[in-house]
């Protein structure tokens, strides 16, 4: 299960992570439930994956740290989806912490 989520969970967290439930809410909260990008024209967050990804003992805190960054730094192109190049630039340290941490091809056993 944890293949899955590392194949994806980059992508997936730039794409849709950029953003807090609230704008009016902490920078150290984010919420899998109400996450919402920035750029209108992002795909919804798989909730799941996120909480899983949140949850994880061992790489989840990673995981928050990315999210984070990504909802600090997120900038949208014209067409109303995420600038990956800018985000990725900006939160490169955070993404690297992810895949180190859930590792490309880990075959499902936990950390």
């Amino acid at each position: 299960m944890l293949k899955a989520i590392a194949a994806g969970l980059a992508l997936t967290m730039l794409l849709v992570a950029g953003c807090s439930s609230d704008p009016d809410e902490s920078s150290n909260a984010f919420s899998c439930d109400n996450a919402k990008s920035k750029c209108p024209n992002d795909p919804p967050l798989p909730a799941a994956e996120c909480k899983e990804a949140l949850g994880h003992p061992t790489c989840g805190n990673a995981a928050m740290a990315f999210f984070l960054c990504i909802g600090q730094h997120q900038t949208c192109l014209p067409d109303g989806t995420t600038d990956q190049n800018t985000t990725l630039r900006e939160c490169a340290m955070q993404q690297t912490a992810v895949e180190q941490c859930f590792g490309p091809g880990d075959a499902g056993a936990d950390r």
